[in-house]
């Protein structure tokens, strides 16, 4: 099997060797390559790492919004009570206008 495995790479090698007219090209465009793919790694770097960042400034405005959400939801819940209140303090005083209407009715007649 290794026996195999070498001449794969020795007929690859070959024809690689072939495409080129000499080594000096072959050379040149290995180095090219290796040039292109750390750039290409470099760039991947930088474009993973602005995601990272971002990620990270979105978790804590996520965190910030959900402290604006529960204190909007507190002070929501705060003045629907107030507002409850308000309705039986009105309800109160109807009540007793009425109370008072009909003493002051009753204290006419007599």
């Amino acid at each position: 099997m290794s026996q195999q495995t070498s001449f794969h790479r020795i007929d690859r090698s070959v024809s690689t060797l072939s495409f080129f007219n000499t080594p000096k090209q072959f050379q040149m465009s290995t180095k090219r390559n290796r040039i292109a793919a750390k750039e290409c790694r470099e760039r991947k770097k930088a474009y993973v790492s602005n995601l990272e960042k971002k990620a990270t400034q979105m978790e804590k405005e996520n965190t910030m919004l959900r402290k604006k959400v529960l204190e909007l939801k507190e002070k929501l819940e705060y003045a629907e009570s107030k507002a409850s209140e308000k309705d039986q303090l009105n309800l109160t005083v109807q009540e007793l206008k009425a109370r008072i209407e009909i003493m002051r009715r009753g204290s006419n007649i007599e």
